[in-house]
């Protein structure tokens, strides 16, 4: 069986949202490249980005957020195998095209929360199959972590990886760090995150943030550069106000790092409260219409509740242990096998 995996790298119709796509899809490329099909054939897989003007192969697994651009993407597959998986961070915004499209693909969700998404806006989703990662790579950059060590003076490190877009909560986060800094001075923080929506720098020193290091290099490091950060941290932070995953948080597994985020789904779904991580209480949801393609649902919390868990788990080394502990018992179940259950849709 040949199978093209095709993908968006850097903008999808002038949007920057193709970075985690391909790490997922070099993921599943990983992940399938030795495995058989349902006929116990062997499977021959090739990558493509989604501007490649020749994919010959019949079978198209097709990685991206669904919106009526990627939907109407895939007329160029019309006469193909075509399964779209997919996520979303709200309700997609659709025309009466992109319902007629669909008709012929499978689409397979990412996680539960994605599944609600495309089912409420009366799509049909076929399926859900978790991402998963490579839990035993954990390899670092030796040279970097080494300079990293020199320059932070302290244990206390707390650690996030987001896109500079508003659904992230980073203007929450940089507000709770303020707060922690006052309880807990030796802490130190690292946003690993780049331009965009927020003006980072700006707010950080705004705030007079005393041990804050925002790395402006999103997208830019490797998997051992990322390993790195994970690795100098003692607890990962999510301020997310919604996610159609959450792929940091089980890196951070990955690594035994408790998570802290916010008590909604998908979230909820990845971090056991008070067993491998802390889940804050979700105060409101509130209404973003994101680019014309999607209404996106924010779960917003308080900044305070927030700083509070932070404040906990940085100052609870047992229940820190007891938590790590609990994450390498299971955190097979978050491993890149999940993308086999991909194959049962070709």
């Amino acid at each position: 069986m040949k199978l093209a995996i095709v993908t968006q790298a850097g903008t999808f119709f002038g949007i920057q949202m193709g970075f985690s796509h391909q790490k997922v899809a070099r993921d599943i490329y990983n992940a399938l490249k030795n495995k058989r099909d349902t006929q116990h054939q062997s499977v021959d897989i090739s990558m493509y980005d989604w501007e490649a003007k020749d994919i010959p192969e019949k079978n198209i697994l097709f990685i991206a957020t669904i919106t009526h651009p990627t939907l109407s993407y895939l007329t160029r597959f019309s006469d193909k195998n075509v399964v779209f998986y997919t996520t979303t961070e709200g309700f997609p915004i659709l025309d009466p095209m992109s319902y007629e499209i669909a008709k012929n693909i499978k689409i397979i969700a990412n996680s539960d929360f994605t599944k609600l998404m495309i089912e409420s806006t009366q799509l049909v989703c076929d399926g859900v199959v978790p991402h998963g990662i490579d839990m035993t790579d954990k390899e670092i950059d030796k040279p970097f972590y080494t300079t990293m060590k020199k320059a932070i003076k302290t244990k206390k490190v707390i650690l996030t990886v987001a896109a500079n877009i508003q659904r992230k909560g980073i203007d929450n986060l940089l507000l709770a760090v303020k707060l922690v800094e006052r309880e807990i001075p030796d802490v130190f923080s690292i946003l690993h995150s780049g331009g965009g929506f927020f003006d980072i720098s700006g707010i950080a020193q705004r705030l007079q943030l005393k041990q804050f290091w925002p790395t402006n290099c999103f997208t830019l490091y490797d998997e051992k550069k990322m390993n790195t950060l994970y690795k100098l941290c003692k607890i990962y932070v999510c301020p997310s106000f919604v996610e159609g995953y959450g792929l940091p948080i089980i890196e951070a597994f990955r690594h035994n790092k408790p998570v802290i985020a916010v008590n909604t789904s998908p979230m909820s779904d990845l971090i056991d409260h008070g067993k491998t991580g802390l889940l804050i209480p979700m105060k409101d949801v509130q209404k973003l219409r994101w680019e014309n393609l999607m209404i996106q649902q924010l779960h917003t919390y308080s900044v305070d509740d927030l700083a509070d868990s932070i404040i906990t788990l940085l100052t609870d080394k047992k229940m820190r242990k007891r938590m790590a502990r609990k994450i390498g018992q299971g955190k097979k179940q978050f491993d890149s096998e999940n993308y086999s259950a991909l194959m049962e849709y070709f």
